[in-house]
C-alpha cells in the first residue's frame, strides 16, 4: 500500500510553543495539500490530516501530514500511465519557504 506523508520534528527540548510552532506548521501543510489535491470524488482530499506526537519523554515533537488513501503516491508522482498531480510537495516546500 503506497502512502505519502510528511514528517517534521523539532529537536529542540520539548515545551508548548515548540508543539505550537510544529502544530501550525502541519496545520498549513495540511491546508494547502488538500487546496492542491486533485479531485475526483475528493476521497484523496478528505483523508489529508496531521498527526501531533510527543516521545515518551517529551523532547521531541513530530507532526505528521500525510493520507492512507492507496493511489496518493501516484497522484503525487504519476506513473508511466499518467502524469505527476503534485500536492504534498509543493505544500511541503511553501512551509519550508515560510516556517524555515
Amino acid at each position: 500500500m503506497a502512502k505519502s506523508k510528511f514528517k517534521w520534528m523539532d529537536k529542540t527540548p520539548m515545551n508548548e510553543s515548540v508543539h505550537r510552532a510544529v502544530q501550525q506548521a502541519g496545520l498549513f501543510i495540511e491546508r494547502r495539500a488538500k487546496q492542491m489535491a486533485p479531485v475526483d470524488l475528493g476521497d484523496l482530499k478528505r483523508s489529508i490530516n496531521l498527526v501531533m506526537k510527543t516521545n515518551k519523554n517529551q523532547s521531541r515533537q513530530l507532526g505528521t501530514v500525510g493520507t492512507n488513501i492507496d493511489y496518493a503516491a501516484y497522484q503525487e508522482f504519476g506513473t508511466k500511465f499518467m502524469p505527476a498531480q503534485p500536492y504534498m510537495g509543493p505544500a511541503l516546500e511553501e512551509a519550508r519557504r515560510l516556517y524555515g
